[in-house]
């Protein structure tokens, strides 16, 4: 076996390896093919925007069965474009939610959370029932398999960066997803600021029975206030 080590391009060790193939089987010395290197990206912004706007109007904001019920535009890192994936464990996109528009509701095992870049305080996103309204800077957690469905009621586009873990989700093979049965959006049950009157700000992490991560909206005035 020392010759093995010494000369892995030798016939016989040449020999093996096809043999291990042929029956899917590998060995520890020979090398496994690596995670491409990340490469340092920018995205302009004027880019992003224009392509979102050029989007609304060529890309109908579709059903829930359909592939544009969201519509959004990914960044894709130039190393990951087979994956469509921002990072090895995130995809970020751009979202927009035109006057009138609904983008249905679902729920999924990947985690998002929602940075709002326009809006005018009058659409929002409403997660398990809970009617968020959404302003510039507003911050809004969407965790794992929480149903979740946006409106925009207003007259000004509707427009946030989300970021998902759909890679690290897609790489455990735990990525599911579930259209809402009921119709294109759920009951509003809670008003907007209610999982702040629940918890509060600070809270443990954990504070829900079940263990399931809280939805929840950080509002940029109270942290500009902050």
């Amino acid at each position: 076996m020392s010759d093995l080590h010494a000369d892995p391009e030798t016939p016989e060790v040449q020999a093996l390896h096809r043999r291990l193939a042929e029956h899917s089987l590998g060995g520890h010395w020979q090398s496994r093919e690596r995670n491409p290197d990340l490469v340092a990206h920018i995205w302009p912004w004027s880019i992003i925007h224009s392509c979102l706007m050029e989007s609304g109007e060529v890309i109908k904001l579709g059903g829930i069965g359909d592939a544009a019920n969201r519509r959004t535009v990914q960044l894709v890192n130039p190393s990951l474009s087979h994956r469509k994936a921002t990072s090895r464990t995130l995809q970020m996109s751009i979202q927009l939610v035109k006057p009138g528009e609904r983008a249905e509701c679902h729920r999924h095992t990947a985690a998002a959370l929602r940075f709002v870049v326009e809006a005018d305080g009058t659409g929002y996103t409403n997660v398990e029932g809970e009617q968020m309204l959404m302003e510039p800077g507003d911050l809004v957690l969407t965790p794992h398999w929480t149903w979740h469905d946006h409106y925009n009621v207003g007259k000004n586009n509707l427009v946030w960066l989300d970021v998902l873990d759909v890679p690290i989700t897609s790489h455990l093979d735990a990525n599911f997803h579930e259209n809402y049965a009921e119709g294109p959006a759920q009951p509003i049950i809670k008003p907007d600021g209610y999982c702040k009157q629940q918890y509060g700000a600070i809270r443990p992490r954990m504070a829900k029975g079940n263990g399931q991560a809280l939805p929840y909206t950080y509002k940029w005035r109270d942290t500009l206030h902050a």
